[in-house]
């Protein structure tokens, strides 16, 4: 068996005393327009077949913004004047006819009557990208992302109005323990006041205490949850310590010493 290569078409055609390659001057035109038009939408053009009976193109497409085959086809047909898209079935919403591999193929004929030329046209599918989906998990994201932030600022916000009240409540004991002339009524009106603040506190970090509890401690000292990580980088995210925080915030409070979240 012989270890030289096989011919190729061209080589082929050229012992049988045939051209190979576009001969019509009309095909050459074609090809020429819907080259330069496939590459500025993304799409590589190439021929193949053999540019006689018809001339036979295939689109692939090679830039990630490689743009849909039906805009492709459109611009294509507009561009050639002596040309027509084939109907092939009034009614169908594309003229496209579905081939191996996801290919689609559409076909252009030639206005002159009685001509007999056409151009076959095919267009491979972009790989799929299922953008529907992509734009519904990045709405996702950014829901969740804005979730994150609010939880992670109320939790801070009610930890830090809750020492800021418990110091006032310190402060104001020490006050009418040293000066025991300060009226009792004021006092426990001050008082009062801050039970109620600490109290309104204690309500709205409850709930991010009791999802904290579900944690438990950590894992590794160099591993923790994380509940929540935004594109705005890592100083912004929200673990499972932030939540922990919130636990020990109301465990410290005498009602909730012994207080299941």
């Amino acid at each position: 068996m012989s270890d030289s290569p096989l011919p190729t078409r061209a080589e082929e055609a050229r012992e049988a005393g045939q051209t190979y390659g576009i001969i019509d001057p009309d095909y050459a035109r074609v090809f020429t327009v819907a080259r330069c038009i496939a590459w500025s939408e993304g799409y590589a053009m190439v021929m193949h077949g053999s540019f006689t009976r018809d001339l036979d193109l295939l689109a692939v497409p090679w830039a990630d913004e490689a743009t849909d085959a039906e805009h492709l086809i459109r611009r294509i047909s507009l561009a050639l004047d002596d040309l027509d898209l084939l109907v092939k079935d009034p009614k169908a919403s594309s003229q496209a006819t579905q081939k191996p591999h996801g290919r689609l193929a559409w076909t252009l004929t030639f206005k002159a009557f009685g001509d007999p030329r056409f151009i076959d046209i095919s267009v491979m599918p972009r790989a799929a990208r299922a953008e529907a989906e992509v734009a519904r998990l990045t709405a996702a994201v950014e829901k969740a992302e804005r979730e994150r932030d609010a939880l992670r600022f109320a939790i801070q916000a009610a930890t830090d109005a809750r020492v800021s009240a418990e110091n006032c409540q310190r402060h104001e004991a020490e006050r009418l323990r040293q000066n025991p002339y300060v009226r009792g009524a004021s006092a426990v009106a001050s008082i009062s006041k801050l039970t109620e603040r600490v109290a309104v506190l204690e309500g709205a970090l409850k709930p991010f205490a009791k999802l904290g509890a579900l944690f438990g401690p950590r894992a590794s000292e160099n591993c923790d949850v994380l509940i929540y990580g935004p594109a705005a980088g890592p100083e912004y995210n929200l673990t499972g310590d932030h939540l922990r925080a919130a636990v020990r915030a109301l465990s410290t409070h005498p009602k909730h010493g012994g207080e299941d979240g």
